[in-house]
C-alpha cells in the first residue's frame, strides 16, 4: 500500500515478486493498493498492479469508490484508461450510487467523460440517494463542455431528480445561464419542474 501511495514502481515489483497480497486493503479505510495508486495518478504503479491481476474493482468501504472512480474523480485520464482497458466496471457505483462518468462530469473533466461515454458507460444512471444524474450535477456546476459533451451523446436532457428538479431548474437555479441556453436550444423542457 505504501509504495503504490508513493508511486513506488521498483519497490512494489518487488513486493508483488515476493507474493505480497496486491488487494490487501488498509485497515483505516479500506483502500487497496490499486485504488491508492488511481487516486495519486501513478501511471506505472497502477500498471504493474492490473498485470499482477488486483483487483480492478474492489472498493474502499469507508465510501464505496472503486479505484476507477477515484481516478476518474481526480481527473487521471491514463489511469481511467488503463483501468478501462484491463475491464474495470464502467458502471460501478459508490454507496450513494455516484457512478464514475457522474464523479467526473461533477469535476468538470471533459476528456474523462468523453473516454467514459466512448468506453459504453451509462450516460443517465443517476445517484441513489438524490436521482441526480451526470447531466444534472454538470449543469448544476455550470461545466459547459461537459453538457454539450453528454447532449451530443443522447443524455436524457428531461431527466428530474428524485425531488422533481429538473436540468433546466438546476442551471438556471446556480445562475448558470449559457447552460440554461444550452439545455432549451437541446430542446429540454421547458416546463417541467
Amino acid at each position: 500500500y505504501s509504495a503504490a501511495s508513493h508511486g513506488h514502481v521498483e519497490v512494489a515489483r518487488m513486493l508483488i515478486e515476493a507474493n505480497a497480497d496486491s488487494n490487501q486493503a488498509t485497515t483505516k479505510d479500506g483502500a487497496a493498493p490499486l485504488y491508492i495508486a488511481a487516486q495519486k495518478g501513478h501511471e506505472e504503479v497502477v500498471r504493474l498492479l492490473i498485470e499482477a491481476g488486483a483487483n480492478k474493482n474492489q472498493i474502499a468501504t469507508n465510501f464505496g469508490a472503486s479505484p476507477l472512480y477515484i481516478a476518474a474523480q481526480k481527473g487521471h485520464l491514463e489511469v481511467v484508461r488503463m483501468l478501462l482497458g484491463a475491464g474495470a466496471d464502467k458502471n460501478q457505483a459508490t454507496a450513494t450510487g455516484a457512478s464514475p462518468l457522474y464523479i467526473a462530469a461533477s469535476c468538470g473533466h471533459l476528456e474523462v467523460v468523453r473516454l467514459l461515454i466512448g468506453a459504453g458507460a451509462d450516460r443517465n444512471q443517476a445517484r441513489t440517494d438524490t436521482g441526480v444524474s451526470p447531466m444534472c450535477i454538470a449543469s448544476q456546476n455550470g461545466h459547459k463542455a461537459v453538457v454539450r459533451l453528454l447532449i451530443e451523446a443522447g443524455s436524457d436532457k428531461n431527466q428530474a431528480t428524485a425531488t422533481g428538479a429538473s436540468l433546466l431548474y438546476s442551471a438556471a437555479s446556480h445562475g448558470h445561464v449559457e447552460v440554461a441556453r444550452m439545455l432549451i436550444e437541446a430542446n429540454a423542457d421547458s416546463n417541467q419542474a
